[in-house]
């Protein structure tokens, strides 16, 4: 059974291999017929008038079943990536763990220095356009790496010197503290950042990577003591005395990041590998079923 929001479609003779018709449905020549016959403004509807005049090339019944085979080899490596990336984000998880179960529970101001960022006058051409990293929280989105080492915009010498009167030190920790709070990384190069983001120079002693690691998996708890009406702002004295797990022995830090670090390393190599595979299959659907590429020489 069914509702209306869903439809069954069913060959009505033998010419068509239901799998290779399910490749069709998700082929960009659907998607682009469904774009151009939605209806609704609120809600976009699909109406079964207008699907039934959706076509599409079909070669012969043996043909389409070795189309099949092709696309659903490819999609089984494509399964069995995710599978090894979700295995790698569970491993991630444990050993991210490992960074809360430590005794030793002290504020960040002992761990290192907070400053906070500004934005110079964006009508002063003299402080903009330079070398100098300026981050804001925009850079710092949709990381998947706990590194950076480059921002959208740059500031130039006297820029810096409105930001944040001086470049903080390269293996610094930037986090967000605003518009979202608890994004983090740790900054590679020298750099500058806006007051959407305060920096912590971290004491010897301490791992900037592992205080990053930590601070990744506390944005529930930041949020938390933050404040404002607007939009939610971590405070300065907030952060301060905000407390993080650690170990004192800095090699032990440094042991679990770099756990932490190759289970994120081996995440990024599956998802570039999966996006690659991705690609591979969205040509392979296109020419497979446009007649563009012979199926016999793939097969071979």
């Amino acid at each position: 059974t069914l509702n209306s929001g869903v439809f069954v479609v069913r060959a009505i003779n033998n010419e068509v291999v239901p799998e290779f018709l399910h490749y069709v449905l998700h082929s960009h020549w659907f998607d682009l017929f469904v774009r151009n016959v939605l209806t609704g403004s609120t809600i976009k509807h699909l109406n079964q008038e207008k699907f039934y005049k959706f076509t599409f090339e079909a070669p012969d019944v043996p043909t389409q079943k070795k189309i099949v085979e092709v696309l659903e080899s490819i999609d089984a490596v494509i399964d069995k990536t995710r599978d090894v990336v979700e295995k790698y984000r569970r491993i991630k998880s444990g050993l991210l763990q490992r960074l809360m179960q430590s005794d030793r529970q002290v504020p960040i101001a002992t761990l290192g220095t907070i400053v906070s960022g500004s934005t110079p006058k964006t009508s002063e051409e003299k402080y903009w356009n330079g070398t100098n990293v300026w981050l804001t929280p925009a850079d710092l989105s949709g990381m998947t790496m706990p590194f950076i080492s480059d921002s959208e915009r740059h500031l130039t010498d006297s820029g810096v010197k409105k930001a944040t009167r001086s470049l903080l030190p390269a293996n610094s920790v930037i986090i967000s503290n605003r518009a979202p709070v608890g994004y983090c990384a740790v900054v590679t190069v020298p750099f500058s950042y806006n007051q959407g983001c305060k920096a912590i120079k971290c004491n010897d002693g301490v791992d900037s990577l592992y205080l990053c690691y930590f601070l990744s998996t506390q944005k529930a708890n930041l949020e938390r003591v933050s404040s404002g009406t607007t939009f939610l702002e971590l405070p300065k004295k907030e952060l301060a005395r905000f407390l993080v797990s650690i170990p004192e022995d800095e090699t032990e830090q440094r042991d679990i990041a770099n756990q932490v670090l190759a289970a994120d390393e081996k995440i990024q190599g599956e998802l570039d590998y999966l996006e690659k595979l991705e690609n591979i299959k969205t040509g392979l659907v296109k020419d497979l079923l446009s007649g563009t590429v012979d199926v016999g020489v793939l097969k071979k």
